[in-house]
């Protein structure tokens, strides 16, 4: 587990302080539950998640190094045959494939997870986005169908 952005914290403790459950907020935001619940843990310890005070911006958020959250980081199994597992990647090969190649070819006698965790690593995917949007009650009307329209992409142009 990786130390999470400030506004990703921000994120967690605004719904836990809007009644989202951990499990809900971790399927929001793509991060596992262990993860969610935490930062969750540490912002109750700040008193950040009570309600009669204001949520500090995210700025303020930022855990020090005292105060780390992250638990030390085991090398994978995998990591012997990180050249391979890379190679076979960039030749569009999936998963379950990479795993039988290991085992026929290097002996690898892990599991499909170590080596769906390695490659997750390794090769992160783009996380999904979300705009939230926040009204006064009644003042707007949303549908979760139809279309914004165009959107201009920064990185594209």
């Amino acid at each position: 587990m990786e130390q999470l952005h400030m506004y990703h914290i921000h994120e967690i403790l605004h719904q836990r302080r809007q009644g989202v459950s951990a499990r809900r907020i971790a399927e929001d935001l793509g991060h596992s539950r262990s993860t969610v619940e935490r930062y969750l843990a540490w912002g109750e310890a700040q008193g950040y998640l009570d309600r009669t005070k204001p949520l500090p911006p995210p700025e303020a958020l930022v855990v020090t190094e005292g105060e780390r959250l992250t638990p030390p980081h085991m090398i994978s199994t995998v990591e012997p045959y990180r050249t391979t597992v890379e190679a076979l990647l960039d030749q569009g090969v999936e998963m379950q494939a990479i795993l039988q190649r290991l085992r026929v070819n290097h002996g690898y006698t892990g599991s499909y997870s170590s080596v769906r965790r390695f490659i997750q690593r390794i090769r992160p995917q783009d996380p999904r986005v979300c705009v939230r949007v926040e009204t006064s009650p009644g003042q707007q009307a949303q549908v979760d169908f139809g279309s914004a329209g165009r959107l201009l992409d920064p990185a594209l142009g």
